[in-house]
């Protein structure tokens, strides 16, 4: 991520809310959880996770929302 062009990762980023957005409403979910990562794959990119309040998935943050 440190190596691409900060518009590249600004357009990058304003895709990845739309998507978002398209998940919760599709998926009538509670938020979409996001993580960056590149460890385990040598490349940038990015996790998204519907959430549901009732999921009792670790590191959620609102239990009543």
């Amino acid at each position: 991520m440190y190596e691409a062009d900060d518009k590249i990762i600004a357009d990058i980023f304003k895709l990845t809310k739309k998507i978002m957005l398209v998940i919760k409403k599709s998926m009538k979910c509670n938020y979409v959880q996001l993580w960056v990562s590149g460890e385990e794959i040598p490349h940038f990119h990015i996790h998204l996770l519907p959430r549901y309040a009732n999921d009792n998935l670790p590191g959620h943050p609102r239990k009543n929302i």
